[in-house]
């Protein structure tokens, strides 16, 4: 889900011409993909470092394997 509202809110930026970005919606969505799995990773890892809750880190790691499949879908 936080994949396309990320694809959404780029393709947002590129149509009101705030970064001089020429994206269209599929290239929107894609990058918006990728910034959604990079930034899932990252919590992953301050999240092992912290040694948070493991019902925490559990809840955490299945909604960041739902969108690792959603962007390989959207990516597809």
């Amino acid at each position: 889900m936080s994949t396309m509202v990320i694809g959404i809110l780029v393709r947002i930026l590129v149509l009101l011409g705030i970064d001089s970005l020429s994206l269209s919606l599929l290239d929107s969505i894609m990058f918006g993909s990728i910034l959604s799995a990079t930034d899932s990773v990252a919590v992953l890892t301050i999240f092992q470092t912290l040694k948070v809750d493991p019902n925490l880190y559990s809840i955490f790691f299945g909604e960041t394997i739902m969108n690792d499949a959603v962007s390989i879908v959207f990516y597809e």
